[in-house]
């Protein structure tokens, strides 16, 4: 059987609206709308990896407002949405407004996310992913996260989170969390904040468990930590059109190296440059295929 990621986490509506200028608060400034498109950072990441012929599930509770763009979408990216629920709550939205390359995102959290229920044919699916790709939020909505995670761990499923700022609210409540991940894939802002001012050495005690520490810092490139290797990689120069999506496409191409067995830092090399490539495109998902062939 090949080795498959499952990817865990809210998929959303994109509202992409761009500008050339970002106006002061009391100004106003004309835009233009690109419209809807689907999105999420878990969801993103599974349509670049199933691009990259990995096989790639999805699991999410949809929602029945926007069901079919969402599911015509994972049919266009080839992303197997069988272990997906649907319910009535709202599809979560964001509006992204683009402003000569960079972007800055508005999240309508208006509700609650649902439950993720596992039956016995998700279990089963999850205990034999070779990885699982979530978040620290989005895995939390599992009943029973905990014990769940250690059966992923005695099945040898490496579990992979991405982490943003926003997603760290006590780096001491959910050291269960940090310390039973295999990678921990932070943006630049993340990582200050998981670090808390404290020295880099603080990060030892994860590395000395075989925790891979990967650091996205945009324009400059990355840094990757493991037990053995501390490496700095320089940015690549593109003329950015849209950097939404940057990060899951970083993600998940070091993951579609590694699970072909490519070593870390070739992984992460590669993971780099595709990641830089795709900001010369509006909406990564639809040109993956382009960015993958340069």
């Amino acid at each position: 059987m090949e080795d498959y990621i499952v990817s865990i986490g809210t998929i959303c509506i994109d509202d992409i609206i761009t500008s050339s200028i970002w106006p002061q608060l009391g100004d106003k400034t004309l835009a233009k709308s690109k419209g809807y498109i689907v999105g999420g950072m878990p969801y993103n990441t599974a349509c670049v990896l199933s691009n990259m012929g990995v096989k790639t599930y999805m699991l999410d509770v949809i929602g029945n407002d926007y069901k079919d763009l969402i599911i015509d979408d994972l049919k266009e990216n080839n992303v197997d949405y069988s272990l997906c629920n649907y319910d009535n709550h709202k599809t979560l939205r964001t509006i992204i407004v683009n402003v000569n390359g960079e972007r800055v995102i508005f999240v309508i959290n208006d509700f609650d996310k649902p439950d993720i229920i596992l039956n016995d044919k998700k279990k089963e699916l999850l205990l034999n992913a070779k990885y699982v790709y979530t978040n620290i939020p989005e895995i939390k909505r599992i009943k029973d996260n905990k014990n769940f995670i250690k059966f992923l761990l005695n099945n040898n499923v490496k579990i992979v989170y991405d982490i943003e700022s926003t997603m760290i609210n006590s780096v001491h409540r959910d050291e269960f969390y940090f310390e039973n991940a295999s990678i921990l894939s932070f943006n630049e802002k993340g990582f200050k904040k998981f670090i808390n001012n404290k020295h880099y050495n603080y990060i030892n005690k994860y590395l000395n468990k075989g925790i891979t520490i990967i650091v996205t810092k945009g324009k400059n490139g990355c840094e990757v930590f493991t037990k053995n290797v501390h490496e700095k990689i320089g940015g690549h120069k593109v003329k950015p059109v849209d950097t939404t999506g940057a990060g899951d496409t970083f993600n998940a191409v070091f993951l579609a190296k590694q699970i072909i067995g490519n070593d870390t830092i070739v992984s992460i090399k590669e993971a780099n440059r595709i990641a830089a490539l795709s900001t010369e495109y509006f909406g990564v998902n639809k040109f993956i295929g382009k960015v993958l062939n340069k």
